[in-house]
């Protein structure tokens, strides 16, 4: 049962990894031509830092088509999120969608890159001329209630998008696997955007440039992407200006690295590093190996109950090779018996780790080719392995001694590679509740960590209008509510995912290239309801034209003291010809997450950049749990026509470290999992000394010992163990941790208490392990274990 236990955990915990490895390896491989399908992204060099975009100018489609006649298809792809999507029904009345997760617009080119399965329509002729979409067969349900087989009757219907373009439908195509970075659901002609994305205009403006907006190329087979980027400079001087590739470079980054780019923008908004998929299935093996060592170190404990069989079959003329045959096939049965128990282990996981995983995953045996046959490999590998070892092992064992129950050190391998095995379960278990804490540690400094804005009881909503009067109309109401203490309009929240980057620069300071801050697009009472820190001059003010600026600002004009930054002037595209004055400076604020460190930040009042609304509620819970209703109630008055939808701050800003947090949640499911292998591990251990010191812990009793110093014996094995694992695990540990850490601006240091942690909790879980096997034997009557018989 131990045996069947430990090979069940080992392999389920396998079957999971796979599974997890194989998701996410297949995102956007079922496209026919994933190989030589490429992304323009964009590197910048600048004084203060070197940026990394995905985003591409409107009209880098057009100028790629003209230059590089040997690219088959160029296509512009414009993703926007928070638009809202109106469905006019027989009464009259409209059916609102709040679209979350990104309406697309694209030129038909894409249709000639990725494989769309159309229903109804011609992908040729589809999206040619503005105001046409196509819809996929999920939207084309949820707006018309239409099934897949009544996909004609879509076509020809009206969607009004934002209250400001009637658009028709010309097609159908079946939903793109949930595997994707592009979850393109509702795909509008890319002309269409003029009116809606204000950074458009009319496609033609090189130096406005959002993340949103992708350029994606298609290659022959023949052409490499190195034959391309070889001739992009010469391309970005043509284009955007002499001289602009001393700091702007352009690569083409291919479609099998999207999902897996951490720094690029991603439109599913989900990436994973492939360190992350590497250290999962290193984890696997582990497990795997671990249980096998289990089996291995049961399996030679049991082998002095078995070596009376073993003897007999040798004296009646049993060969070598039938032993080994007959315990290789003992153990190939109970690896089958563990497999099947491992399926059920493996299925249950994958139901629990769903929140973990933010996806859902089961085993399709029948259904996945490639999962039998790792089940099967899995298998062979784990019956050799575990069986392999102890039968010529046990076989070999002599005769005459195997009769007379004599299995000393010599006859069964001695103690060396039984020590060695479970050093390394040891070892693996120490090593994987190391970097458990240190990755827990992490975890807790991004959530205590003072980012120099307040983020509790803040509710944020997008606005789909920023006109002045519904502004103040909408302010007022909120205000009224003794519940609200205050409300601000602006571009996003400090660590909003809307971020307006450009350049600026301070002509004293003798900058030669224009360095780019965030630029901050806020009212008057932003910096008072996000309590950002005033540490010179005064806040904006209403209509203002001046500037607040951050403490790393100042730095970067070359001012030891903020109070000289005041009235001193920045040239700055927002403040136009004029430029800009500073009117005050505030403490650092973090605009990014953790992971990145401090920008520049330049606050200004530009009321036609409005886009959010942050209302900020007292700390009682009355007000917290009535805020959407209180909010609501006074957007509908103001947006009447237009879907409410809030977000709490604090619960955004945690949602942006969900990677991290699953990453931390599955070392530690997975470190307890291959504590309690290893527990299994230690108890064999423990089993074959207590096998093999029967009579000598007997002829101690007799003798006068007691208890205390029989548990000595087995305690001073265990320890010597456990610290030759330790000081294998903790350099192991460290260097790999270290490496992780630095990934992260901000980061813990390694100290010298997570490390006594582990050893200590190793101790406590080998001690309770060992406790009941050498108590047993310590507690055993001398006369029963001195006779042979």
């Amino acid at each position: 049962m131990l045996n069947i236990a430990g090979l069940a955990l080992g392999i389920g915990c396998a079957l999971v990894i796979y599974k997890v490895i194989d998701y996410e390896l297949s995102f956007d491989t079922h496209h026919s031509n994933y190989d030589n399908i490429y992304r323009v992204v964009r590197t910048s060099v600048r004084p203060d830092a070197t940026e990394h975009n995905s985003g591409a100018a409107h009209p880098l489609g057009p100028a790629l088509r003209e230059e590089f006649p040997i690219i088959k298809e160029v296509a512009i792809v414009d993703y926007q999120s928070q638009l809202q999507v109106n469905i006019s029904q027989e009464s009259g009345e409209f059916t609102r969608y709040l679209d979350e997760n990104g309406v697309t617009f694209a030129q038909t080119e894409i249709f000639r890159i990725f494989d769309f399965e159309f229903l109804a329509g011609n992908p040729s002729e589809a999206l040619k001329n503005p105001n046409e979409v196509i819809l996929s067969v999920k939207w084309m349900n949820k707006f018309f209630g239409f099934e897949r087989n009544e996909a004609q009757l879509a076509m020809g219907k009206r969607i009004n998008l934002e209250g400001k373009k009637e658009l028709v439908v010309v097609g159908v195509y079946e939903d793109f696997p949930e595997t994707t970075d592009f979850p393109f659901r509702m795909i509008i002609n890319y002309e269409t955007l003029e009116g809606i994305n204000r950074y458009f205009g009319e496609g033609k403006n090189w130096h406005s440039v959002s993340s949103t907006t992708s350029c994606l190329v298609l290659l022959d087979e023949k052409t490499t992407p190195q034959a391309i980027e070889r001739q992009l400079p010469d391309f970005i001087d043509k284009y955007v200006g002499e001289g602009t590739s001393q700091f702007l470079s352009l690569k083409l980054q291919p479609l099998s690295d999207i999902h897996f780019n951490e720094v690029l923008y991603n439109y599913s908004e989900r990436s994973i590093n492939k360190q992350v998929l590497i250290a999962l299935a290193i984890i696997g093996l582990v497990l795997v190996v671990t249980a096998c060592i289990n089996f291995i170190n049961l399996s030679t404990a049991q082998a002095v109950k078995r070596s009376k069989e073993i003897g007999i079959r040798k004296v009646m003329g049993g060969f070598r090779t039938q032993l080994i045959i007959q315990f290789l096939s003992e153990t190939f049965i109970i690896t089958f018996f563990a497999v099947l128990v491992s399926l059920g282990v493996a299925e249950l996981l994958l139901v629990n780790l769903a929140d973990i995983l933010s996806y859902q995953l089961h085993l399709n045996l029948f259904e996945e080719p490639l999962f039998l046959v790792f089940l099967f490999g899995l298998t062979i590998f784990v019956g050799f392995l575990s069986g392999l070892y102890p039968s010529f092992l046990l076989s070999r064992i002599d005769a005459i001694n195997a009769i007379k129950t004599k299995l000393g050190s010599t006859s069964t391998g001695g103690f060396s590679l039984r020590r060695a095995l479970v050093i390394f379960q040891f070892g693996m278990s120490q090593l994987l509740i190391i970097c458990t804490l240190i990755v827990s540690s992490q975890m807790e400094l991004f959530n205590s960590k003072e980012l120099g804005f307040a983020k509790d009881a803040i509710v944020l909503a997008y606005l789909p209008d920023n006109h002045d009067s519904k502004l103040e109309r909408l302010r007022e109401g909120l205000m009224s509510n003794p519940e609200v203490s205050a409300v601000s309009f602006n571009l996003s929240a400090p660590t909003g995912e809307n971020n307006s980057f450009a350049n600026f620069n301070y002509v004293p300071a003798n900058i030669e290239e224009d360095p780019h801050a965030n630029f901050k697009i806020a009212d008057e009472h932003y910096i008072d309801l996000y309590e950002i820190e005033l540490i010179a001059g005064r806040k904006l003010k209403k209509s203002d034209s001046g500037a607040v600026i951050n403490r790393r600002v100042v730095e970067f004009m070359g001012l030891d003291n903020p109070e000289k930054a005041i009235g001193e002037p920045l040239k700055s595209g927002f403040g136009g010809d004029n430029g800009l004055e500073i009117v005050g400076v505030v403490e650092d604020f973090h605009t990014q997450s953790l992971n990145d460190g401090l920008d520049l930040v330049i606050m200004v009042n530009y009321p036609s950049l409005f886009f959010e609304v942050a209302v900020k509620f007292n700390k009682t819970e009355g007000s917290l749990s009535n805020a959407k209703e209180i909010v609501e109630m006074e957007w509908n008055k103001v947006f009447p026509a237009n879907v409410f939808d809030f977000d709490f701050y604090d619960k955004q800003l945690a949602e942006s470290y969900e990677d991290e947090q699953s990453i931390a949640k599955l070392l530690t499911i997975f470190s307890v999992i291959a504590i309690f292998i290893g527990c299994l591990g230690l108890y064999g251990l423990i089993t074959f000394m207590a096998n093999q010191k029967t009579k000598e812990i007997g002829v101690r009793k007799v003798l006068g010992a007691s208890v205390v110093d029989i548990l000595r014996i087995f305690s001073k094995e265990l320890v010597l163990l456990m610290i030759i694992a330790f000081i294998i695990a903790a350099p192991v540990s460290f260097f790999s941790m270290d490496k992780w850490l630095n990934n992260f601006e901000y980061r813990i240091d390694i100290s010298f208490n997570i490390f006594l942690i582990a050893v200590l909790v190793s101790f406590a879980i080998a001690l309770f392990t060992m406790g009941y096997r050498s108590i047993k034997a310590a507690f055993a009557n001398p006369s029963e274990s001195l006779k042979d018989e």
